[in-house]
């Protein structure tokens, strides 16, 4: 899940509550301002553990719930797996 639509899931989440983003700071020690970063999807860098798990528990909610959406090229990932586990049982049979 890109930093984009993980903020869009907390800003839904907040509003849900009828929170402020200073009142989500507040419950999970974050500034207000880290909170709109957070919404915005502007952080150069995915969020780390300990906030998802600190935004999670302000939400009551499970961590799934803020990231559990796949990502595009996860989309892709079976139909590779399975082209990778075909080219595996061709050469165990000795095909090309």
């Amino acid at each position: 899940m890109s930093n984009i639509e993980v903020g869009h899931v907390i800003r839904m989440l907040r509003r849900q509550r009828g929170w402020s983003q200073l009142q989500l700071g507040g419950k999970c020690l974050l500034s207000q301002s880290a909170i709109s970063r957070i919404e915005t999807g502007v952080r150069l860098r995915p969020l780390s553990l300990p906030v998802r798990l600190r935004l999670a528990g302000a939400f009551g909610v499970l961590l799934d719930d803020i990231a559990a959406a796949p990502r595009p090229t996860e989309k892709k990932q079976p139909r590779t797996v399975g082209k990778v586990l075909n080219f595996m049982k061709n050469i165990w049979r000795g095909e090309k």
